[in-house]
């Protein structure tokens, strides 16, 4: 099965997953609010990938030692997104 591909939505680039580089950022630091991301090789759109807390770091750590619901971590993900939207650009 060959890599997987990416078609940067702003350019129209195709790449592969071995082309990108995951950053992190903090975005609030007094929460420990942390952004995952990576950039377009050609035009360098932002892709966030991840926004986290120490929350959801918690349940992410936590989710193969328990019954812990992924769903209720992609939602909780989802949330943090929202309210942190602004610092995601």
């Amino acid at each position: 099965m060959g890599l997987k591909r990416i078609f940067c939505d702003k350019c129209g680039y195709e790449f592969g997953i071995d082309r990108i580089t995951i950053r992190s950022q903090m975005i609030d630091k007094d929460q420990g609010v942390n952004m995952t991301f990576f950039r377009c090789p050609k035009c360098k759109k932002k892709y966030v990938t991840m926004v986290s807390d120490p929350e959801l770091r918690r349940l992410i750590a936590n989710r193969d030692k328990s019954a812990v619901d992924k769903k209720a971590v992609l939602d909780y993900e989802a949330e943090l997104k929202e309210r942190y939207r602004d610092k995601l650009e």
